[in-house]
């Protein structure tokens, strides 16, 4: 009666093995259900690159065909001036695909010539008038506050933020700080890096850039930010010629905030949705495995009491049973990770989950605990009933 462990595992091979392929099956599933909770904590703690608090933005319209590009320049540098002028308001400005929570993808590619070597990145390109910088609260990783960059920004300098990019592409990026960069319409020093402005905060950003905006393009987004006195009664302050000068027309001032939970409003209630379904699905879990090592338990009654009897102490029994139960969690472990390595990489999985980098290996062990306690659940109690009983009580039941 006092085999080694591993001698009376492999002489059970059967019943372990069934074991072991539902373990390694459920801990997979589990993983992938911890990886998605950690992909979600991290997008929401990251930080989104600005600061919408006490910021409305609105629509631009152009009245008028035979208006000039410089003259609704002209018109959109009086908007800001007259807002400006307002009590509260602190700054304005305009720009194209320039708010946050903007689901708008305008792609871009620049370019960094160093002889023959041309580096290119696909970018998500922000235009934007310098005072944005001041509206949204844009700092420079290099230290440089909002006015700075706006400063630097109307001599028209770019800042290039990143996330989610291959470790390669962040050294390259992290070596150009300071030199020219192009692409088709400009030419301009890449000033500095910043955190990246994010479309939603449930969605990683791969390479953004803020640019200055082109001389021939229209903006169609005005933003401004007001104190927070003043944040609370801003709209409803407003009058009908706040809203029109020249050839421009504003339609639509809304809250930043408010922009964002309209614009991912339906991100939210999906990712609740699967939340909901991911910890029912744990808990079916954790009552199935916690159930399937208590039946297995009980069926060892016999085995307990011929234990007992042969000198075994409740807490020989006690770490006999767990300790065949955690083995069996290292052996499904050990096939796990295997398993991982080509999973995390499938399109249709790291595609979503690669947004949490590289915190797959982080879920498998908060998997690993979760299995642990399932299986300490399922074999404490009723080992504990079974060596608290007679043996001979149970022999003779049996």
């Amino acid at each position: 009666m006092k085999r080694h462990i591993l001698r009376q595992m492999t002489t059970e091979w059967r019943s372990n093995a069934g074991l072991l392929v539902e373990l390694v099956v459920t801990g997979l599933v589990l993983w992938g259900l911890c990886w998605f909770f950690a992909s979600i904590t991290v997008l929401r703690a990251s930080k989104s690159g600005c600061d919408i608090e006490g910021v409305f933005s609105a629509s631009i319209v152009y009245k008028g065909d035979s208006v000039t590009v410089e003259q609704h320049r002209r018109d959109l540098d009086a908007l800001v001036n007259h807002f400006k002028s307002k009590p509260g308001v602190l700054h304005a400005g305009y720009g194209a695909n320039s708010d946050p929570y903007n689901l708008m993808y305008i792609g871009n590619s620049i370019y960094h010539i160093n002889g023959d070597d041309t580096l290119v990145f696909g970018v998500n390109r922000r235009s934007m008038s310098p005072e944005l910088m001041e509206v949204y609260q844009i700092h420079g990783l290099d230290g440089a506050s909002p006015a700075e960059m706006a400063r630097r920004l109307e001599r028209g300098d770019i800042f290039i933020g990143y996330d989610r990019v291959r470790d390669d592409v962040r050294h390259r990026l992290d070596s150009l700080v300071g030199s020219e960069m192009s692409s088709y319409t400009y030419r301009a020093t890449f000033s500095t890096l910043i955190i990246p402005v994010k479309r939603t905060d449930y969605e990683p950003v791969d390479i953004m850039a803020i640019s200055p905006l082109e001389n021939d393009s229209d903006p169609y987004t005005f933003a401004v930010r007001v104190s927070p006195e003043a944040a609370g009664s801003f709209v409803e302050s407003l009058t009908a010629d706040d809203y029109r000068l020249g050839s421009i027309l504003l339609s639509g001032m809304k809250s930043m905030e408010s922009r964002r939970q309209r614009t991912q409003s339906d991100m939210t209630a999906k990712i609740r949705t699967s939340i909901a379904g991911s910890f029912f699905l744990i808990v079916v879990i954790f009552l199935g495995f916690s159930g399937a090592f208590w039946f297995r338990t009980q069926q060892r009654r016999k085995e307990i009491a011929i234990r007992r009897v042969n000198g075994a102490t409740e807490g020989d029994v006690l770490r006999r049973l767990l300790g065949e139960g955690l083995m069996l969690l290292v052996a499904a472990c050990v096939l796990m990770v295997p398993c991982i390595y080509f999973l995390k990489d499938v399109e249709m999985i790291s595609g979503y989950m690669d947004r949490a980098h590289s915190l797959e290996w982080l879920a498998l062990g908060i998997a690993l605990a979760v299995m642990a306690l399932t299986i300490t659940a399922g074999i404490i109690y009723p080992a504990w009933r079974a060596v608290r009983q007679r043996p001979a009580d149970v022999l003779h039941a049996e």
